[in-house]
Protein backbone atom coordinates (compact mmCIF):
# COMPACT_ATOMS: atom_id res chain seq x y z
CA UNK A 1 0.00 0.00 0.00
CA UNK A 2 1.41 3.59 -0.69
CA UNK A 3 1.46 5.58 1.83
CA UNK A 4 -0.09 9.22 1.72
CA UNK A 5 2.60 12.10 1.70
CA UNK A 6 0.95 13.42 5.00
CA UNK A 7 2.04 10.16 6.83
CA UNK A 8 5.69 9.79 5.22
CA UNK A 9 6.40 13.56 5.81
CA UNK A 10 5.40 13.09 9.99
CA UNK A 11 7.70 10.17 10.19
CA UNK A 12 10.56 12.65 9.30
CA UNK A 13 12.57 14.25 11.72
CA UNK A 14 11.40 17.75 12.05
CA UNK A 15 14.05 19.60 10.37
CA UNK A 16 14.37 17.41 7.59
CA UNK A 17 10.45 17.93 6.84
CA UNK A 18 10.76 21.49 7.36
CA UNK A 19 13.71 21.18 4.67
CA UNK A 20 11.75 19.06 2.51
CA UNK A 21 8.41 21.01 2.25
CA UNK A 22 10.44 24.67 1.75
CA UNK A 23 12.51 22.69 -1.20
CA UNK A 24 9.11 21.66 -3.00
CA UNK A 25 7.42 24.98 -2.48
CA UNK A 26 10.36 26.60 -4.37
CA UNK A 27 10.83 23.68 -6.53
CA UNK A 28 6.61 24.52 -7.89
CA UNK A 29 7.90 28.37 -7.59
CA UNK A 30 10.46 27.70 -9.86
CA UNK A 31 9.58 25.16 -12.31
CA UNK A 32 5.96 26.29 -12.97
CA UNK A 33 3.65 24.07 -14.94
CA UNK A 34 7.01 22.06 -15.98
CA UNK A 35 7.41 20.62 -12.36
CA UNK A 36 4.81 17.24 -13.52
CA UNK A 37 5.58 15.69 -10.00
CA UNK A 38 7.74 15.37 -6.63
CA UNK A 39 8.70 11.86 -5.74
CA UNK A 40 10.14 11.24 -2.44
CA UNK A 41 10.74 7.36 -2.29
CA UNK A 42 13.54 5.36 -0.71
CA UNK A 43 13.76 4.64 2.91
CA UNK A 44 12.00 7.74 3.94
CA UNK A 45 8.87 6.06 2.45
CA UNK A 46 10.16 2.50 2.93
CA UNK A 47 11.57 2.43 6.37
CA UNK A 48 14.62 2.51 8.06
CA UNK A 49 15.91 6.22 7.43
CA UNK A 50 18.81 6.97 10.01
CA UNK A 51 20.07 9.92 11.38
CA UNK A 52 22.71 9.33 8.69
CA UNK A 53 20.49 8.32 5.59
CA UNK A 54 19.62 10.80 2.50
CA UNK A 55 15.95 11.66 1.39
CA UNK A 56 15.72 10.31 -1.77
CA UNK A 57 13.22 12.89 -4.03
CA UNK A 58 12.86 12.37 -7.80
CA UNK A 59 11.30 15.15 -9.34
CA UNK A 60 9.66 14.88 -13.22
CA UNK A 61 9.75 17.47 -15.49
CA UNK A 62 8.64 18.67 -18.97
CA UNK A 63 11.97 20.59 -19.71
CA UNK A 64 15.71 19.54 -19.12
CA UNK A 65 17.41 22.23 -20.57
CA UNK A 66 20.21 23.47 -18.76
CA UNK A 67 18.79 26.94 -17.98
CA UNK A 68 16.00 25.18 -16.51
CA UNK A 69 17.23 22.75 -14.04
CA UNK A 70 19.72 25.94 -13.14
CA UNK A 71 16.68 27.21 -11.10
CA UNK A 72 16.72 24.67 -8.53
CA UNK A 73 20.23 25.57 -7.92
CA UNK A 74 19.65 27.18 -4.70
CA UNK A 75 16.80 25.46 -3.12
CA UNK A 76 18.34 21.64 -4.17
CA UNK A 77 21.87 22.94 -2.18
CA UNK A 78 20.09 24.13 0.81
CA UNK A 79 17.57 20.97 0.98
CA UNK A 80 21.30 18.82 0.58
CA UNK A 81 22.89 20.21 3.21
CA UNK A 82 20.51 20.68 5.62
CA UNK A 83 18.38 17.79 5.25
CA UNK A 84 20.41 15.28 3.18
CA UNK A 85 18.17 15.37 -0.01
CA UNK A 86 19.15 13.45 -3.07
CA UNK A 87 17.64 14.34 -5.87
CA UNK A 88 17.24 12.68 -9.09
CA UNK A 89 15.53 14.10 -12.12
CA UNK A 90 13.60 12.47 -15.06
CA UNK A 91 12.50 13.92 -18.15
CA UNK A 92 8.54 12.83 -17.95
CA UNK A 93 8.64 11.53 -21.98
CA UNK A 94 11.54 9.00 -20.72
CA UNK A 95 9.67 6.92 -17.86
CA UNK A 96 8.06 4.69 -20.40
CA UNK A 97 11.55 4.24 -22.68
CA UNK A 98 13.87 4.04 -19.77
CA UNK A 99 11.56 0.89 -18.05
CA UNK A 100 13.60 -1.64 -19.96
CA UNK A 101 17.13 -0.38 -18.19
CA UNK A 102 15.83 0.33 -14.64
CA UNK A 103 13.31 -2.08 -14.28
CA UNK A 104 14.80 -1.97 -10.61
CA UNK A 105 14.86 1.47 -9.83
CA UNK A 106 11.65 2.19 -11.11
CA UNK A 107 9.90 -0.79 -9.42
CA UNK A 108 11.11 0.48 -6.22
CA UNK A 109 10.11 3.84 -6.45
CA UNK A 110 6.52 2.79 -8.24
CA UNK A 111 6.14 -0.06 -5.05
CA UNK A 112 6.68 2.93 -2.40
CA UNK A 113 6.36 6.48 -3.28
CA UNK A 114 4.42 9.43 -1.83
CA UNK A 115 3.76 12.03 -4.33
CA UNK A 116 4.89 15.71 -2.67
CA UNK A 117 3.28 17.47 -5.61
CA UNK A 118 2.03 16.99 -8.67
CA UNK A 119 0.87 14.17 -10.29
CA UNK A 120 1.97 10.06 -10.40
CA UNK A 121 4.03 9.09 -13.36
CA UNK A 122 4.07 5.88 -12.52
CA UNK A 123 0.74 4.93 -11.77
CA UNK A 124 0.79 3.31 -15.41
CA UNK A 125 4.11 2.40 -16.01
CA UNK A 126 4.24 -1.32 -17.57
CA UNK A 127 7.64 -3.29 -16.40
CA UNK A 128 8.10 -6.53 -18.34
CA UNK A 129 9.76 -9.81 -16.65
CA UNK A 130 12.21 -10.82 -18.67
CA UNK A 131 13.67 -6.71 -18.51
CA UNK A 132 13.48 -6.89 -14.81
CA UNK A 133 15.25 -10.73 -14.85
CA UNK A 134 18.02 -9.73 -16.50
CA UNK A 135 18.47 -6.34 -14.76
CA UNK A 136 18.23 -8.80 -11.52
CA UNK A 137 20.74 -11.22 -12.40
CA UNK A 138 23.60 -8.31 -13.51
CA UNK A 139 23.36 -6.43 -10.07
CA UNK A 140 23.61 -9.91 -8.37
CA UNK A 141 26.86 -10.94 -10.16
CA UNK A 142 28.27 -7.21 -9.83
CA UNK A 143 27.39 -8.05 -5.96
CA UNK A 144 29.25 -11.38 -5.99
CA UNK A 145 31.75 -9.81 -7.94
CA UNK A 146 31.96 -6.74 -5.56
CA UNK A 147 32.00 -9.22 -2.23
CA UNK A 148 35.39 -11.09 -3.98
CA UNK A 149 37.16 -7.93 -3.25
CA UNK A 150 35.46 -5.93 -0.43
CA UNK A 151 37.21 -9.92 1.36
CA UNK A 152 40.22 -9.15 0.15
CA UNK A 153 40.75 -5.72 0.82
CA UNK A 154 39.59 -5.61 4.25
CA UNK A 155 40.58 -9.01 5.58
CA UNK A 156 42.85 -7.29 8.05
CA UNK A 157 40.54 -5.19 9.66
CA UNK A 158 37.01 -7.44 10.50
CA UNK A 159 35.19 -4.06 11.56
CA UNK A 160 35.33 -2.39 8.00
CA UNK A 161 34.80 -5.40 6.48
CA UNK A 162 31.30 -5.64 8.72
CA UNK A 163 30.35 -2.05 7.84
CA UNK A 164 31.29 -2.79 4.14
CA UNK A 165 29.08 -5.96 4.06
CA UNK A 166 26.58 -4.14 5.67
CA UNK A 167 26.51 -1.64 2.42
CA UNK A 168 26.87 -4.35 0.33
CA UNK A 169 23.71 -5.91 1.62
CA UNK A 170 21.90 -2.54 1.41
CA UNK A 171 22.69 -2.78 -2.62
CA UNK A 172 21.62 -6.39 -2.67
CA UNK A 173 18.01 -5.44 -1.43
CA UNK A 174 17.02 -3.78 -4.98
CA UNK A 175 17.84 -7.32 -6.98
CA UNK A 176 16.71 -9.77 -4.50
CA UNK A 177 13.35 -7.92 -4.55
CA UNK A 178 13.64 -7.94 -7.77
CA UNK A 179 13.80 -12.00 -8.06
CA UNK A 180 10.92 -11.86 -5.37
CA UNK A 181 8.95 -10.29 -7.94
CA UNK A 182 9.57 -12.40 -10.51
CA UNK A 183 8.33 -15.08 -8.51
CA UNK A 184 5.26 -12.97 -7.67
CA UNK A 185 5.49 -12.55 -3.81
CA UNK A 186 4.42 -9.81 -2.30
CA UNK A 187 6.81 -9.47 0.00
CA UNK A 188 7.50 -5.96 1.69
CA UNK A 189 10.72 -4.45 0.07
CA UNK A 190 12.32 -3.45 3.36
CA UNK A 191 15.99 -5.08 4.05
CA UNK A 192 14.80 -7.22 6.63
CA UNK A 193 11.75 -8.87 4.88
CA UNK A 194 13.76 -9.43 1.44
CA UNK A 195 16.19 -11.25 3.14
CA UNK A 196 13.85 -13.38 5.43
CA UNK A 197 11.68 -14.17 2.32
CA UNK A 198 14.45 -14.99 -0.15
CA UNK A 199 16.31 -16.99 2.58
CA UNK A 200 13.57 -19.03 3.07
CA UNK A 201 12.15 -19.70 -0.38
CA UNK A 202 16.10 -20.34 -1.59
CA UNK A 203 16.64 -22.28 1.49
CA UNK A 204 19.85 -19.83 3.00
CA UNK A 205 20.12 -19.21 6.50
CA UNK A 206 20.39 -15.27 6.18
CA UNK A 207 20.70 -14.50 9.91
CA UNK A 208 24.92 -14.36 9.33
CA UNK A 209 24.14 -10.80 7.64
CA UNK A 210 22.53 -9.67 10.30
CA UNK A 211 23.40 -10.64 13.17
CA UNK A 212 26.45 -8.66 14.75
CA UNK A 213 27.46 -11.50 16.70
CA UNK A 214 28.86 -13.40 14.01
CA UNK A 215 32.91 -12.33 12.42
CA UNK A 216 33.01 -10.87 9.09
CA UNK A 217 34.30 -13.14 7.48
CA UNK A 218 31.28 -15.86 8.23
CA UNK A 219 29.23 -13.50 7.42
CA UNK A 220 30.65 -12.79 4.22
CA UNK A 221 30.42 -16.69 3.58
CA UNK A 222 26.73 -16.39 4.02
CA UNK A 223 26.74 -13.72 1.92
CA UNK A 224 28.41 -15.55 -1.01
CA UNK A 225 26.09 -18.74 -0.13
CA UNK A 226 22.73 -16.51 -0.80
CA UNK A 227 24.33 -14.59 -4.18
CA UNK A 228 25.07 -17.96 -5.50
CA UNK A 229 21.87 -19.61 -5.17
CA UNK A 230 19.97 -16.04 -6.05
CA UNK A 231 22.30 -16.19 -9.04
CA UNK A 232 21.22 -19.67 -9.64
CA UNK A 233 17.60 -19.46 -9.42
CA UNK A 234 17.49 -16.26 -11.89
CA UNK A 235 19.79 -17.78 -14.22
CA UNK A 236 17.25 -20.47 -15.26
CA UNK A 237 14.24 -18.78 -14.56
CA UNK A 238 12.07 -17.88 -17.94
CA UNK A 239 10.30 -14.87 -18.25
CA UNK A 240 6.53 -15.88 -16.98
CA UNK A 241 7.66 -18.69 -14.94
CA UNK A 242 7.35 -18.93 -11.10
Amino acid sequence: MIPSIATVLAMLPAQTRVRIEAFAREARSQLGDDLVSLIVYGSAVRGGLTPHSDVDVLAVVRRDDAAFLARLHGAASLARAAARLDLRVLHVDEIARAADVFPLFFDDVRGCHAVLVGVDPFKDLVIHDEHRRLRVEQELREARQGLRRLVIDHAADPPTMRLELEALHKRMRGPLHGLLQLHKSHARSDLTAVLDVIGARLGVDTVPLTSRAIDALTAADATARLLDAAIADVDHLQTGST
